[in-house]
């Protein structure tokens, strides 16, 4: 385990968000070791923004899960806000996970539900922007580890704190600015796990199960885990046990396999 005192030289930029800027700290053999999250200095004084950082902070620290964040430090005060956790190797499905299929959907659908299962139900909080781009793989994608990152939107269930989520993986209720809640989770692990089979997001629009080369269990698993109704969609524990087996690959009745109708995704995008 690489201490503080291991790391060399200036962080590496890696990627940055609205109001944060994302660097890596690496080690004396230029090994990744930290991920630091920062409010860009222009938000720094902004009070709205150190209280959301110090509210991630919060919820990493009572994270205790292999695959999620690993709360190192934090400091947010008038002068400086920022965060620190232990980097995860590996890609994040949005560079590599797209249409790779039924196995690589079985690890990513049952490791993201146990891993919700774990934040419902025992942490008590709700992640709120499970995407693409916050999934990462570690390994060969036949025997993919699946992490969960990027807490920003998260809030403990106790509290009424909201954050509207820009991304195109939100929800409906998300979409429309309605009080969210663990369903939000749910809708947007379908997501995801539609795009690993099908290499892009759902026509959700509709609750019909989309045409697409998708096996039959899959397209079922997907409908429910994608009804427009927050209420109907089934809680994560549910939806874990209902994963399908990856030897369901049949793909049975399928009128045409027509091309998947993106322009509600593209929509999503736009408003994101």
């Amino acid at each position: 385990m690489t201490d503080r005192e291991d790391l060399v030289g200036e962080p590496c930029h890696y990627g940055q968000g609205s109001i944060c800027d994302i660097l890596i700290e690496q080690d004396r053999h230029g090994m990744p070791c930290f991920v630091l999250k920062r409010l860009k200095p222009e938000c720094t004084g902004n009070t709205v923004y150190r209280r959301a950082l110090a509210r991630e902070a919060s919820i990493l620290a009572l994270l205790d899960r292999p695959g999620l964040p690993h709360l190192v430090a934090a400091d947010v005060d008038a002068e400086q806000a920022w965060l620190r956790y232990r980097w995860r190797p590996g890609h994040s499905i949005a560079m590599y996970g797209r249409g790779a299929g039924v196995g690589l959907a079985h690890s990513v659908a049952r490791g993201l539900l146990g891993h919700v299962c774990y934040l419902h139900n025992e942490v008590r909080c709700v992640h709120g922007d499970i995407a693409a781009s916050n999934v990462v793989l570690s390994c060969s994608p036949s025997s993919a580890k699946v992490s969960l990152l990027d807490f920003g939107n998260a809030w403990r269930l106790a509290s009424p704190w909201r954050r509207r989520p820009q991304s195109a993986y939100r929800a409906p209720e998300q979409a429309a600015g309605k009080t969210w809640s663990r369903p939000a989770d749910i809708f947007q692990v379908g997501v995801v796990v539609h795009e690993v089979l099908a290499g892009a997001r759902p026509d959700t629009r509709s609750n019909t199960p989309p045409e697409t080369p998708i096996p039959v269990r899959w397209r079922q698993w997907l409908s429910m885990m994608l009804d427009p109704v927050a209420e109907n969609r089934p809680d994560a524990q549910t939806a874990h046990d209902l994963v399908p087996n990856m030897r369901d690959h049949t793909h049975g009745p399928c009128v045409g396999h027509r091309p998947l109708n993106m322009a509600a995704s593209g929509q999503m995008e736009a408003a994101g």
